[in-house]
């Protein structure tokens, strides 16, 4: 018996190192910390015995065993479920022989295996007379006892208002994550080859900057790993929505430790903020708003007549004057409103005002590249002539408007880009 008992052992020490792979789940890492639900809602459950591959039949009987094996077996049997994430809910000072059929008898009972977590496995079913802890387990009294208590209390008791609603399932994703940018805001470590500010008037287009390795911004951006940068996905707003929680929850820790008072002034500040309703606003805002749409409705058709083009470098160029047009397309008016932002004409030297010059600059710039891409269309696109035509028309008042809003922002000089 010692030599067979050997081997199971030995058997049961692979079956803990080999674990089923981790099962794939379309899930965010934020949602990471909820895997082990989610898998057990999605996995199908199977003997305990096929996920260790060790069958039942190959346990010796209590009855053919010594006290001392009995209690090897139970050791090494409660070690590979733990290592399966299997836990054993056993009543305290029961004989060892009787865990050891309990154990064993668990192995051809379906069970949901999870890769993180604890899979709770219960020998009780809660009926005294099928106990198999017969003089030494209470569950079932306690249980029966319990279970008249509260049907005493509330027979209308409504599963629902029990497990957590998917708001707070939301809710609580989206702290998880606000946390955990918080926590990499607050230990990011700026380099000292940074360039200060250089993220404050540049295209936002990072693939294309050549400063990224002196940019504040893109360092703290690659741990923050937003992948998804497509406005249409919801991921990317849930991202944005928590990293703007984030940063004004820190914002707010700043004040209160250094004791800051917000006085009515920058409220009015606030409050006075009307850029939206300025004519160089709204222009290039329904310019946003109508270039999206157009190549909503012919991007397809545009692609067509590239297809059939024979010169790949011109191809090449088309492609990118579409994605410079599109990309900047939004961009311009976010700029604008930020450069309009507590604008005052009459202003001398102030940091608002050399915001509002830096923001207007990359504002023009975005309007310039725009206006050359349109010019690329044109070139090969002759269905579309008058579309792009009137765009630029639109771009060149938006260019004239800004000009003449901010007649110092040509000269501002960027931090990095115009040293």
């Amino acid at each position: 018996m010692k030599k067979y008992l050997n081997q199971l052992i030995e058997d049961i020490h692979k079956a803990a190192e080999n674990l089923p792979a981790k099962p794939y789940l379309e899930i965010s890492e934020d949602e990471e910390c909820l895997r082990g639900c989610m898998e057990y809602e999605s996995t199908k459950p199977k003997p305990m015995q096929e996920w260790f591959g060790i069958d039942k039949k190959n346990f010796p009987t209590a009855e053919m065993l010594s006290k001392d094996e009995i209690k090897l077996m139970i050791k090494e049997i409660i070690e590979l479920w733990h290592a399966y994430n299997f836990v054993p809910d056993l009543p305290e000072d029961v004989p060892d022989d009787l865990v050891y059929k309990a154990l064993v008898n668990k192995f051809d009972e379906p069970v949901k295996w999870i890769s993180e977590g604890c899979c709770h496995i219960e020998f009780c079913d809660y009926d005294e007379d099928n106990c198999p802890f017969p003089g030494y387990c209470n569950l079932c009294k306690e249980f029966q006892d319990e279970d008249r208590t509260k049907n005493k209390v509330n027979n209308n008791i409504n599963p629902e208002d029990i497990l957590p609603s998917k708001e707070e399932i939301e809710k609580f994703i989206f702290n998880q994550k606000k946390e955990n940018i918080k926590n990499i805001i607050k230990e990011h470590k700026i380099s000292e080859n940074n360039i200060p500010g250089i993220f404050n008037y540049c295209d936002r287009w990072c693939e294309r900057c050549p400063f990224t390795s002196r940019c504040t911004n893109y360092s703290l951006g690659k741990e923050l790993n937003f992948e998804n940068k497509d406005l249409s996905n919801k991921e990317f707003w849930e991202n944005m929505s928590a990293l703007f929680a984030a940063n004004y929850e820190i914002i707010s820790e700043i004040i209160q430790e250094n004791e800051i008072e917000l006085n009515d002034e920058i409220d009015d500040i606030v409050i006075d903020r009307k850029q939206k309703d300025r004519p160089l606003f709204k222009l290039a805002d329904e310019y946003a708003i109508n270039i999206h749409e157009w190549f909503n409705e012919n991007s397809s058709r545009i692609e067509k007549i590239i297809s059939r083009m024979n010169d790949n470098k011109n191809i090449v160029t088309l492609h990118d004057a579409m994605e410079v047009i599109q990309w900047y397309c939004f961009f311009i008016p976010a700029k604008l409103c930020r450069a309009l932002s507590g604008y005052d004409k009459n202003a001398q030297d102030t940091e608002i005002t050399y915001d509002n010059n830096g923001s207007a600059k990359i504002a023009l710039i975005a309007v310039d590249r725009s206006i050359e891409a349109f010019s690329v269309l044109i070139t090969n696109i002759k269905e579309n002539q008058n579309d792009f035509l009137y765009f630029i028309s639109i771009l060149l008042k938006i260019k004239k408007l800004t000009e003449r809003t901010f007649p110092n922002a040509r000269s501002f000089i960027r931090p990095g880009f115009d040293e």
